[in-house]
Formats: C-alpha cells, sequence, structure tokens
C-alpha cells in the first residue's frame, strides 16, 4: 500500500480539498508500540497539569475557528454556521469542560476499609490511565466527535491513535494539529488513514486498551469482536435512528420545526437522527400540515451559498439507499407526503429534499434502520403508553437517544423514565454538540479504578499464621456483631469477649516486638 493516498472532495461539487497517505495495515502494530512508548511520561502529569494543555488546545481551535469552520464545512458537504455551532462551538465547550471537570472526575478520594479485617488500614480509590486509546471516527460528524475522545482519553493520562474517517481526512489531521499547538508531546497523539481493514487492525492491536468507535452497527460489531478477544473494552457510537414521542398537548410548530431540523442536519446523516415520529391521534394532522410547512421551507444547494440549510449527501449511494427506503415503505402502504432527489444546476452532489411520510408501524418499518438522508416518518398512536410499548419491542439497535414533546413537565419526565435510550430530550431533539455526560463517560472509559491502601509497619494482621482456636472464635463473634436479630450483638459480644480478648492481647504483644 506504499503510495496509496486518499483524496478528500467537496461532496457538493467533487473539488479536491487535499489528499493524505494512506497508512497500512500492518504498520498499526508498531505505531500503537510507538505512542506506548511515549504515554508514560504523560500520565506522570498530575490531572491538572493535563487540564492544562486541553485549556491551550480549546485556545487553537478558537484562533483557527474561521479556517476550520471552511475546511470542515466544504469537507463534509455541511453549511458553515451548522458546523460553527455544532462541531467548533460544541469541540471548544467539550475541551473546557473537560479542562475544568478533570480533578473532579479523576481525582482520588478516601474510602473507608472493614475495620474487623483492616483496623489501622486506611485506602484510597482514584484512577489509572490504560496506555493506548484508539479512536475510530466517522464522517458524519468530523471534528468534534473524534476530538472529544481525544481529548478525554487525554485528560486521562493515555496515548492516543485516532483514524477519522477516509471522507474526514482534512478534519482528522487539523484535530491532530489542534493538538501539537497546545503543546503536546510529540508522539503522543498519531493520526492514520486508511479504511475498514486499518481500523480493524488497530482493534485488534496488542496495546490499545480501549477503542472509540462511530459507524455501522455492522462494522461496529467487528471492533467489538476484536476488542473482546484481547480482553480490551470498547465504546460504540452506531448509525441508528431514533424516535419522537409528540402528545396531545405539545407546541405543535415547535415540535414539527425540531423534528426537521433533526432530521435534515448534516443532510440527515447524523448519528441519533429522529426518523419515526409517534403523534397522539388528535393532533396528528395539524402535526402533519406543520411538518409540511417547515419541510417546505428548506433550502438545498452548495452549503457555503447563502441561505442554504441543507447540503449534499456524501455519496451518491446513500442517495439510492435513501430512494430504496422510500420505495419499501410505499410498497407496504405508506404515503409520501413530500421531499424526493433534486439535481441542481452546476453541482454535481447527491442532493435530497426532505421527505415526510405518513404510514402505520408495520408500513414504517423500514425507518428503524438508519437510513442517511433526510428523511421522517409520522405514525398516529392512540396515547404515549402505545409508542412506548412500541418502541420497547421495536427500537433498533445502538438507538441512544429519544425525545418527549409536551407543555406538562411531570408527565413527559414519566414517558422518558421508560424509554431505554441513555438519553431523552423534553421539547427538543439533539444530534449534534458533545453533551458533559457524554465526555465524563469517554473519560470514565479510558481509565481503569485504581485501590491503594495503607496499613501502620507492625504487627501482622492478627488472623494470619499461626491459625488458633481463639483467632477462629473471635472471627465469628465478629460476624456476629454485625447482625439484625433482636439480641443477637449482645450475645456475641458476650460469648467471643474471651476470644477477642486473647486475639487482641496477641496483637499487642507482636506490636511490642
Amino acid at each position: 500500500m506504499s503510495g496509496a493516498t486518499i483524496e478528500s472532495r467537496d461532496p457538493a461539487t467533487f473539488e479536491p480539498l487535499g489528499s493524505v497517505a494512506v497508512t497500512s495495515p500492518e504498520l498499526a502494530q508498531s505505531i500503537v508500540g510507538e505512542v506506548a512508548a511515549v504515554t508514560p511520561l504523560w500520565a506522570q502529569l498530575r490531572v491538572g497539569d493535563r487540564a492544562r494543555y486541553l485549556e491551550r488546545a480549546a485556545q487553537a481551535v478558537i484562533d483557527d475557528f474561521d479556517s476550520l469552520c471552511e475546511l470542515v464545512s466544504a469537507e463534509s458537504g455541511r453549511p458553515p454556521t451548522e458546523i460553527a455551532a455544532h462541531e467548533l462551538l460544541s469541540a471548544v465547550d467539550t475541551l473546557s469542560w473537560l479542562a475544568s471537570n478533570a480533578r473532579a472526575l479523576l481525582s482520588a478520594r478516601p474510602v473507608s476499609l472493614p475495620r474487623s479485617l483492616h483496623p489501622l488500614g486506611r485506602a484510597s480509590a482514584g484512577h489509572a490511565p490504560l496506555g493506548v486509546v484508539a479512536a475510530i471516527g466517522c464522517g458524519s460528524a468530523p471534528f468534534a466527535g473524534l476530538l472529544a475522545q481525544t481529548a478525554a482519553a487525554l485528560i486521562a493520562g493515555n496515548g492516543v491513535v485516532l483514524k477519522p474517517a477516509p471522507r474526514a481526512s482534512q478534519a482528522g489531521e487539523r484535530i491532530a494539529t489542534v493538538f501539537a499547538r497546545a503543546g503536546l508531546p510529540e508522539g503522543l497523539v498519531r493520526v492514520v488513514h486508511g479504511r475498514a481493514e486499518l481500523g480493524r487492525a488497530l482493534a485488534g492491536s496488542d496495546g490499545v486498551r480501549h477503542v472509540f468507535f462511530s459507524g455501522r452497527v455492522d462494522a461496529g460489531a467487528e471492533v467489538a469482536a476484536a476488542c473482546a478477544r484481547r480482553g480490551a473494552s470498547v465504546s460504540l457510537d452506531l448509525a441508528a435512528s431514533e424516535a419522537m414521542i409528540v402528545l396531545a398537548d405539545a407546541n405543535v410548530a415547535r415540535a414539527a420545526s425540531g423534528a426537521i431540523w433533526a432530521a435534515c442536519a448534516g443532510a440527515g446523516q447524523l448519528h441519533g437522527k429522529p426518523a419515526r415520529i409517534y403523534v397522539e391521534e388528535s393532533i396528528h394532522e395539524p402535526l402533519r400540515d406543520a411538518l409540511l410547512e417547515a419541510a417546505a421551507a428548506v433550502t438545498v444547494g452548495d452549503p457555503r451559498a447563502p441561505g442554504i440549510q441543507v447540503g449534499p449527501l456524501a455519496r451518491r449511494s446513500r442517495a439510492a439507499r435513501l430512494h430504496e427506503v422510500v420505495a419499501q415503505a410505499s410498497a407496504r402502504g405508506a404515503r409520501v407526503l413530500c421531499g424526493g432527489p433534486l439535481t441542481l444546476e452546476g453541482l454535481a452532489g447527491a442532493f435530497h429534499s426532505p421527505v415526510v411520510l405518513e404510514g402505520s408501524v408495520e408500513e414504517l418499518d423500514g425507518l428503524r434502520r438508519f437510513a442517511p438522508g433526510p428523511l421522517l416518518g409520522l405514525c398516529s398512536v392512540a396515547s404515549a403508553v402505545e409508542a412506548v410499548a412500541i418502541e420497547g419491542h421495536l427500537a433498533p439497535v445502538g438507538m441512544r437517544g429519544a425525545s418527549v414533546w409536551s407543555a406538562d413537565r411531570r408527565h413527559a419526565a414519566r414517558i422518558a423514565r421508560e424509554l431505554a435510550p441513555r438519553s431523552v430530550w423534553c421539547n427538543d431533539h439533539i444530534v449534534g454538540p458533545i453533551l458533559p455526560r457524554d465526555a465524563a463517560d469517554a473519560v470514565a472509559a479510558c481509565c481503569s479504578p485504581k485501590l491503594i491502601t495503607w496499613d501502620p509497619p507492625v504487627a501482622p494482621p492478627a488472623w494470619r499464621f499461626p491459625y488458633s482456636t481463639a483467632g477462629a472464635d473471635a472471627v465469628r463473634a465478629l460476624a456476629a456483631l454485625h447482625g439484625t436479630r433482636p439480641g443477637e450483638r449482645e450475645r456475641a459480644l458476650r460469648d467471643g469477649a474471651p476470644a477477642l480478648a486473647r486475639v487482641a492481647a496477641r496483637a499487642l504483644r507482636d506490636a511490642r516486638r
């Protein structure tokens, strides 16, 4: 594979943006070894010192904000404002949040030990870095997500090998530049470029202790299996469609605009986009009309042009896949209310206006699987209970979020607690920013619990050799002192006092030696 390159192109015009050298999968193990050699020095830094590097990385993003926005917008085919808000600002927020909360996330805390077996012992519970972490990114979120995972691994004391998606290679290079400008030790963060085989090689490399993976469900299963074979851990962010539940008391206009935005951001290619809307029967027609009005107002075209809200799909194959899903739903009986492919003069990309389908749960079954593109299916239900039951039974693999739309905060919260996804938004649906919990979870995934104990350097505990009858009686008495039946503790103290006294006397004699 020597001399092979990956060329990045603008998906709207197919104009080249730059190229990078492909890393041979055979080199993955040696690169991991080189990062591992640098990591111990970084791990020895105090958490506060590592946090200052993240602060400088946030400043580097701010300093290069305009050029980063231009590059990531061109490479991803998304409007600059969308990139600025949901990639760059999100990246700055996450870096700053990690730097500010690093001590709370990673500092050791004292823990108590059972005094019966550890009468004088003390202990602290902290965290130890894993070593080398691999981050395998996706093209739909080319900057903020991969940068946040890298930052979480770094603040925990690890080195990082990051592999951006082939169609986000230039953004991946800029992530490395951000950390280089922050002054990180050379070789601590390495960028490699390649396709699926390189990702599999990284996941299977000895020395990679944790893998962040963002991508398709089938590829995620391969990465998870490769990690399991080595005993490494993995965090999966899989492409999955999500659901919205709109109750009768919801603000219809807000729900419709929120649905169209979340389904169309990133041209409908972002992980976690909503694809299914369950609406209570009494507001089905008003919501349908509001969705069609909001969809008609969406402008599709070259994302760098003023006023454009939705750019092209990454590849023509994605447009074909979207057309296939719509055709399958139509064949089952679903109705296409609006949307379809667009041909725009002077632009070679695959453009698509928002598609809104209407049908039953069975007719919209294909929308449970992730289909990249601006697509929504509207389904009427008798109540929120029915919607929760449907989602509980049919929720797709990898689904990480859902939303509930209601004017009643307590009722919305009750429904949210019954839904399976780890994140449920009420009166909103977030597809882009890295939430603080995501960043905290990423830090936790990049370190292992560390328990450190201390005992005074005096006589050994009385429960060690040589064993004696008195020791056994004392242990039995100590166990009974934890009893909860009436009078049990008093009996244990009365009956076990002689044995406890003999053990204590032995401990004092040993301590004087």
